[in-house]
């Protein structure tokens, strides 16, 4: 199961544009997380506006896509982003740096087409 979550900014005035290289790498490092503990897959897709990104979600087969949810399993991202730049704290929202929104589900194709 394949899955497209947008990653939007709780704060326009951070732009996440203007944070790729870190925005990209805190997508692997909470991949890597994930793969570990529940063999989820990320994979950093797209900008699509300068405060929201696309991220891939891959699930494995058998995963109930009714119990995800996006920003409890996504927040690794955050996380990695407020930890390695300090300065961006001044851009949450309480806890928050991002919004996760579930925007598209996909079946993997298993034919090989």
């Amino acid at each position: 199961m394949e899955l497209t979550v947008l990653v939007t900014s709780v704060n326009y005035d951070f732009r996440v544009r203007e944070w790729a290289d870190s925005f990209i790498k805190a997508v692997h490092f909470a991949s890597v997380n994930l793969s570990a503990r529940h063999k989820i897959a990320l994979e950093f897709s797209d900008f699509i506006t300068d405060w929201t990104a696309e991220v891939n979600v891959l699930l494995p087969d058998g995963f109930n896509v009714d119990e995800f949810n996006p920003g409890r399993r996504l927040r690794g991202i955050s996380a990695h982003m407020l930890k390695n730049n300090p300065e961006l704290h001044k851009y949450r929202i309480g806890t928050r740096l991002f919004l996760y929104t579930l925007y598209t589900i996909k079946e993997r194709r298993t034919d090989g087409l």
